[in-house]
């Protein structure tokens, strides 16, 4: 949906309210857009392969933008906090809830090596 509002603006259905330029990155250029964007909200879906690289894990941490990456897999190279991590609930009134709570943490996951991520 960031996707076609990107392209087609109102013209595309979607609204976006956002106080900050918001971007979805996906494709084979991914780098090069993502190096050029600053202070914006990153979009990444769970079909971008790149997500899961070790390449991706260092543009992130050396970016300067809030990611959301939308992804039913554990990330494993990529720095981040449970606290961190919402999930949408709702049917009609969608909003994020915080997906872990102080009873229930995922800290025993093996870790990948950055060899694996690639």
């Amino acid at each position: 949906m960031v996707r076609e509002y990107a392209a087609f603006g109102k013209a595309s259905g979607v609204t976006v309210s956002a106080s900050c330029p918001l971007i979805a990155l996906d494709g084979p250029n991914w780098e090069a857009e993502l190096e050029k964007t600053e202070d914006a909200i990153v979009v990444v879906d769970e079909g971008s392969g790149f997500l899961r690289t070790a390449a991706f894990a260092r543009a992130v941490r050396d970016s300067g933008n809030y990611f959301l990456l939308i992804t039913r897999e554990y990330l494993h190279q990529l720095p981040y906090s449970v606290t961190e991590i919402y999930q949408i609930v709702g049917s009609k009134n969608k909003r994020f809830e915080p997906v872990y709570s102080d009873i229930y943490r995922m800290y025993d996951h093996p870790r990948q090596t950055s060899t694996d991520a690639e």
